[in-house]
């Protein structure tokens, strides 16, 4: 709910633009809730070579820096697990922009290499004027596609309010830089502490099961699947249950209840970022955990994958606030040819007290 009013505050940014994945062919955009924006542009789907990114960062505010960073995938380009170990290259890494070639350092144990600030002010320019980017280590090659780069990039000025600055990655202008908006402010979600689950409340699972009054249409399992209690305080325990089962998701949904009869048990709301429709709660969260941490916080996690298994994952996290799961992180990856589907873009992030 906080996350309609957030972006609504934006200058002029409407909040269906914001905590979004955007698409442009080969490249792909996200602007969290503070205006940090990440852009990833991904080796052509059909390429038979070992699949590769580049991730470009920026946070908001006048003059702000970006950040290059190159990342080898582990999936082959059809998305499926490779058995060979993903291309090692111990000496530099080049790559070519045109009549030039960058020498970069050599790739880092998670596949990845960071350009540096005057290699990535000479590497801006050509996303909007060659087709591709080139890497390379001896004999092995790598292509990273530039469809859709200028307009993942403008979309990015755009987002950002850089359109018509000095500072722009492709709108560039004479607007003072001075007038781009500072990053919002990243919000405070605040979280109850819960006491330690005790391991006779699992008893209470058949009890709470019955006295569900109205089962949701999205929950056919909820008298035959798994389920787990977990102690809230105040004579309140929260049953996470099983609901719903597809070929590569699954769905649970919680509902909190006395820990004596007459129980009367009721629907736990999962905060979500606001849709085009208007929807602003889930309930039944697809691969649902939760854990208790160090200071008593309950958190709770879900997983959704699209394609297969471990692919095309959509992450959310809540915390427990007493009456609701806050939404504390969203992140989507794009669907392409890596493992989870790519390297995942942050939608939505909160600090949590």
């Amino acid at each position: 709910m906080g996350l309609a009013l957030l972006a609504s505050s934006v200058w002029a940014t409407p909040a269906a633009e914001l905590s979004r994945l955007h698409a442009f062919q080969d490249w792909y955009l996200a602007c969290d809730n503070t205006l940090a924006c990440e852009a990833q542009g991904y080796s052509p789907e059909d390429a038979a070579a070992w699949p590769i990114l580049l991730q470009l960062r920026r946070v908001a505010g006048p003059g702000t820096p970006v950040t290059a960073t190159f990342r080898l995938g582990n999936f082959s380009s059809n998305g499926q697990d490779m058995a060979r170990v993903r291309p090692a290259a111990d000496g530099p890494l080049h790559l070519s922009l045109g009549p030039t070639t960058l020498t970069l350092g050599p790739l880092n144990a998670d596949g990845s290499v960071v350009l540096n600030d005057e290699q990535t002010a000479r590497l801006l320019p050509w996303l909007n004027r060659a087709d591709t980017l080139v890497l390379s280590a001896g004999a092995q090659r790598w292509t990273v596609s530039l469809k859709g780069a200028s307009a993942a990039l403008l979309k990015m000025d755009d987002l950002q309010d850089r359109l018509d600055t000095p500072g722009a990655l492709v709108g560039v202008g004479q607007r003072p830089e001075t007038q781009v908006p500072l990053p919002l402010p990243l919000p405070d979600v605040l979280g109850q502490a819960v006491p330690e689950p005790h391991r006779e409340d699992a008893l209470l699972l058949p009890l709470l099961r019955r006295s569900i009054s109205e089962v949701p249409e999205s929950c056919p399992l909820l008298t035959e699947g798994r389920g787990q209690v977990w102690r809230l305080g105040s004579g309140q325990v929260m049953a996470v249950l099983d609901c719903w089962q597809a070929v590569y998701n699954s769905g649970s949904g919680a509902w909190t209840s006395s820990i004596l009869p007459p129980y009367a048990p009721q629907a736990v709301r999962f905060a979500t970022p606001v849709s085009e429709s208007g929807a602003a709660w889930a309930y039944t969260p697809t691969f649902l955990s939760l854990t208790r941490t160090e200071s008593g916080a309950l958190m709770a996690d879900s997983v959704a994958k699209g394609r297969g298994t471990g692919d095309c994952v959509h992450h959310q996290t809540w915390v427990w606030n007493g009456q609701f799961f806050a939404l504390t992180g969203v992140e989507v990856s794009p669907c392409r040819q890596f493992s989870l589907g790519g390297q995942p873009l942050t939608l939505w992030r909160a600090q949590v007290r």
